[in-house]
């Protein structure tokens, strides 16, 4: 049986330092900068859809490179504990995407401000997106690490690239909306913490672009006392209930000789 305990949440917030508030784009992605607890790590909300997360270093602070909605994008970041309690959100910073060819949407333009809102905003076509489901789990090195991310929108099939951070790469090709697996093993801890960003990039059969940033933590598996098990255990190491079990098999084993040892006591 395994049991946790959250800890408490972050008290402070992250922050966006660049870009800077109404700051206008024609090209994604782009990156984001700012300030963090220590101890953390740092999702960005686009119009309160995620956009990737990244690691706080030990000086205080995260990058990462998102993606961005055409027009109007409220960007907020949101920290959270290892244990994935949330702190409390940043303040909002507004920026604005133009792609090439399209005329300039800005508050002053005469043109709409409304966001486009993932599973709010009707009556326009769906933009291709990468939706991530991430929690914070950390790997060892040799054990595949993988994660469940899913894409919608645009103008399926697909081709999706995954930069794993170590030097690797993937392409997977995806026919319709949905899931989608992603794994790799990697060979060695990262760097801070063991962690590397894994970037995924995705494209639809009419050139539309979508990015998202996850994070890999990697560590070095621990010695143990028994070097296998032939539990089936995927660590390769040995269980809480098989420890449990040779505890009782070395208590049976003393026992039985301290009782030998006080019947020749006894006879002599």
């Amino acid at each position: 049986m395994h049991a946790s305990v959250p800890g408490p949440p972050p008290s402070t917030a992250a922050t966006i330092d660049t870009p800077l508030n109404e700051a206008a784009f024609t090209g994604v992605p782009i990156t984001i900068t700012g300030s963090c607890p220590i101890d953390t790590y740092v999702e960005i909300l686009r119009n309160g859809f995620s956009s990737g997360i990244a690691l706080c270093s030990s000086g205080g602070s995260y990058t990462m490179q998102i993606d961005l909605f055409k027009g109007v994008n409220q960007l907020v970041a949101r920290d959270y504990s290892f244990t994935d309690q949330a702190g409390p959100d940043s303040g909002i910073t507004t920026v604005h995407y133009n792609p090439p060819g399209l005329p300039p949407i800005t508050p002053n333009s005469g043109g709409t401000t409304t966001p486009y809102t993932p599973g709010v905003t009707t009556g326009v076509a769906v933009p291709l997106m990468i939706k991530p489901n991430y929690t914070f789990v950390g790997y060892y090195v040799g054990q595949p690490a993988s994660w469940q991310i899913r894409l919608d929108g645009g103008n399926p099939p697909y081709a999706v690239s995954v930069d794993w951070g170590d030097g690797k790469s993937q392409l997977y090709s995806v026919k319709d909306p949905g899931s989608l697996s992603i794994q790799h093993t990697y060979a060695k801890t990262g760097a801070y913490r063991g962690s590397y960003p894994v970037k995924v990039h995705a494209t639809d059969t009419a050139g539309n672009q979508t990015y998202l940033q996850l994070l890999a933590i990697i560590s070095n598996r621990p010695k143990t006392v028994v070097a296998s098990s032939t539990s089936g255990n995927s660590g390769g190491g040995i269980s809480f209930g098989e420890w449990a079990n040779i505890g009782h098999i070395v208590a049976y084993v003393w026992s039985t000789y301290g009782l030998i040892v006080l019947m020749l006591i006894s006879f002599w």
